[in-house]
């Protein structure tokens, strides 16, 4: 969903052993070589994450993969729709939203994702953040309608 180091810790052991390919917006992609929030861990092996492009579209053995791209906790943060799921990485939360005050986070870009969230995504999918419990957009509305009044 993005590149933080949270979400990204062992990601290259995993891809590695598993021989799997790793998707990333590329406009993440600053962070592969320096996460101001990896406090020293060294840059990221890359040779198994591929960059893409904004609301890319993905067959991968079957499985219908929609990246939705959601700027505002980092330039590249996407929240990903597999089988009517939605992986929101940090930009929703049950009953809140992802931070938007660290390096390369932008409050008007949240506020504009939040937006096309309500307008655009369907609302009976379950969500499972990045962090905490999983939720569903259809509960989390009137809770993303407070926090675009407050950003």
């Amino acid at each position: 969903t993005h590149a933080h180091f949270d979400h990204m810790w062992d990601i290259y052991k995993i891809a590695k052993k598993y021989n799997l390919t790793v998707y990333l917006n590329r406009r993440d992609e600053v962070f592969l070589k320096d996460d101001p929030f990896s406090r020293g861990i060294e840059p990221y092996q890359t040779e198994y994450i591929s960059l893409l492009d904004d609301n890319v579209e993905l067959d991968i053995h079957n499985t219908h993969i929609k990246f939705h791209h959601f700027p505002g906790h980092s330039q590249g943060s996407s929240l990903i729709e597999i089988e009517d799921n939605y992986f929101s990485g940090d930009l929703i939360f049950k009953g809140s939203i992802g931070r938007f005050d660290f390096p390369y986070s932008d409050r008007d870009q949240m506020r504009e994702s939040l937006q096309r969230v309500l307008s655009t995504l369907k609302s009976n999918y379950p969500i499972y953040p990045g962090h905490g419990e999983n939720t569903t957009l259809e509960a989390e509305k009137s809770s993303l309608k407070l926090w675009l009044e407050r950003i």
